[in-house]
């Protein structure tokens, strides 16, 4: 028996929870059903600050297993891609940093798309009715972090904050950048992120927020059904009109006003797909019935790229590796974080400097001059980044390094590409609903983003030669071997990572831009009641990281289809 509802939301991940709750809570009260293809993800020890650079890789039941298509720009090596599975989506094991990105990226986002409500202003007025900000800086810390409080919202559901305690090397790195000529940013969110800044966080109070944490503990929510273990194998029409859902098991859904798609840029497009939704070559390639040609489904990846360079330091300068080779002190902290969520695990890599980069010296670049003029009037924004260090964070993959002395620590710094000109897609390997879809991230594909890359690191590399640095420095763990141009390519290729930001595979875009398959409200084009609202219809990669973005498709996702069907919206 088919089950009614009003909407549905496919996808329960950081746009989708917010999404149907939104709705549920509106005050007409529509029915809302939630579909999610993982568990309920209601373990509070996944949600340990301490674990936040982990959970991605030690919880299979919260991530999918994707990984790329062979890259062909890094000799044909394969990349996992973590997603997130389960309530919470990817926002359950992210990195849980909250950067808003540049106001001048918001207002290209407007103009690329033709709406001036997806501009900086609009944004952050969303941002705020999304954000809880909690906690403060200490006063002897001025000097290297301020946040504008008028700039955050309070009363938001998203908790947001910056360190509880910051660890002792934050400092000494927040100098070391300076000294290298990078200026002190008291606060990267009020939409000019270049500079030095503390990490603000997607966690409060010891512990980790959830879109779902955040979104789906109301108990007022009567009328939203929620269905988890349950991956959407089809899209139903009639006609155009998009009329209700199928999932693997059988189990099927109608709606009766519209079906929202929240799956993310890699299980939204590959839905499309096996919906007979997409280029009508491939989908009669596979045998699929062609329901609607819209080109541009699954085209147009975008994703930011990073390389870790890691260097051995003494143990005056970090306190981790002696913490973590102590058995009996970390269970002492796991025990202490269980009964009041404070102690080390609520404050241990959580104080990782940003530093957003802006190099006027790339203009010079011939890449850069070969780029659309369009594309280098943006670039020369005086807000927008050329590249972010991420310094002070774990061992990431594919760096590996077994300590076997507590004097020793170390300084990882990640070294993140913004702007990508490369692109790539997301493509079904076969008819079957439960194949993975082919990801074709696209890396290093175009010489600008190589060139950059390289500059980058090159620059990167400068970091423990500091004065401020250089005393705590003991040798090297994972570093190009030189300074040139060819053994830096050869660590990227042999050390590149995604940085999980994947979008723009159902594009936005105007009504005469070919390749876009949504239009400014998220409306699927040429179909009636179905829409995208997650970080697929990005028309370009954000320089932040995304789960800010994908927060605020969500907002603006319930935003117009609460007024476009009279809901009438509740505040809070």
């Amino acid at each position: 028996m088919t089950a009614v509802f009003d909407f549905i939301t496919v996808g329960g991940g950081t746009a989708g929870c917010l999404l149907a709750a939104r709705l549920a809570a509106s005050k007409k009260k529509p029915s809302v059903l939630l579909v999610e293809m993982g568990g309920e993800n209601d373990d509070v020890a996944d949600r340990i600050p301490y674990e936040r650079f982990l959970t991605a890789f030690k919880t299979p039941k919260m991530e999918l297993g994707y990984q790329t298509t062979p890259q062909a720009a890094l000799g044909g090596k394969q990349i996992p891609y973590a997603r997130g599975k389960g309530l919470g989506g990817t926002s359950a094991i992210n990195f849980t940093s909250y950067t808003r990105g540049p106001a001048a990226d918001y207002d290209r986002w407007a103009e690329l798309v033709g709406d001036e409500d997806w501009g900086w202003m609009r944004s952050k007025e969303r941002f705020k009715k999304i954000e809880c900000f909690r906690g403060s800086v200490p006063e002897l810390l001025a000097r290297y972090a301020k946040p504008d409080l008028d700039s955050y919202g309070k009363d938001g559901f998203m908790k947001i904050s910056p360190p509880s305690q910051w660890e002792p090397e934050t400092q000494i790195v927040m100098d070391a950048l300076t000294e290298l000529g990078h200026p002190i940013n008291l606060d990267q969110n009020t939409g000019n992120p270049i500079g030095v800044a503390i990490g603000i966080s997607s966690s409060s109070s010891g512990i980790r927020t959830t879109s779902s944490s955040a979104y789906l503990i109301s108990k007022e929510l009567l009328n939203l059904t929620i269905w988890t273990n349950s991956t959407v194998s089809k899209i139903l029409f009639e006609g155009k009109r998009a009329v209700g859902v199928e999932t693997l098991n059988g189990r099927t859904a109608s709606a009766r006003l519209e079906i929202i798609l929240c799956a993310g840029a890699f299980d939204t497009s590959k839905l499309l797909l096996l919906s007979g939704i997409g280029p009508a070559d491939e989908l009669s390639a596979l045998n699929i019935k062609v329901h609607h040609d819209l080109p541009g489904v699954g085209k147009g990846l975008q994703d930011h790229c990073s390389v870790c360079l890691t260097e051995l330091m003494s143990r005056s300068f970090s306190e981790r590796v002696a913490f973590e080779l102590s058995p009996e002190k970390v269970e002492e902290a796991y025990k202490q974080w269980q009964i009041d969520r404070t102690g080390p695990l609520s404050f241990y890599y959580g104080s990782n400097v940003s530093a957003l980069i802006k190099d006027s010296s790339w203009f010079d670049m011939e890449e850069f001059k070969q780029l659309p003029v369009e594309e280098q009037r943006f670039l020369r924004n005086a807000t927008v980044p050329m590249y972010e260090m991420v310094v002070g964070g774990p061992l990431v993959p594919p760096t590996i390094h077994q300590f076997n002395t507590k004097e020793d620590g170390f300084l990882s710094n990640i070294v993140i590409l913004m702007n990508p000109q490369s692109r790539g897609s997301v493509t079904l390997a076969s008819a079957n609903p439960g194949d993975s879809p082919l990801i074709d991230v696209g890396y290093m594909t175009h010489p600008y983003d190589r060139r950059s890359l390289i500059e980058s690191v090159r620059r990167a590399m400068q970091l423990p030669k500091t004065r401020r640095l250089a005393p705590y420095w003991k040798g090297h763990i994972n570093v190009p071997g030189s300074e040139g141009d060819e053994d830096i390519w050869t660590f990227i290729q042999e050390n590149l990572s995604p940085v999980w930001h994947a979008n723009g595979t159902v594009k936005m875009g105007k009504p005469d831009d070919k390749s876009a398959c949504v239009d400014s409200k998220l409306r699927v084009r040429g179909l009636e009641s179905l829409r995208v609202a997650d970080m697929s219809v990005c028309p370009k990669t954000v320089n932040n990281h995304a789960q800010s973005t994908a927060y605020l498709i969500g907002e603006f996702a319930a935003e117009k289809i609460i007024e476009d069907y009279g809901l009438e919206w509740r505040n809070g």
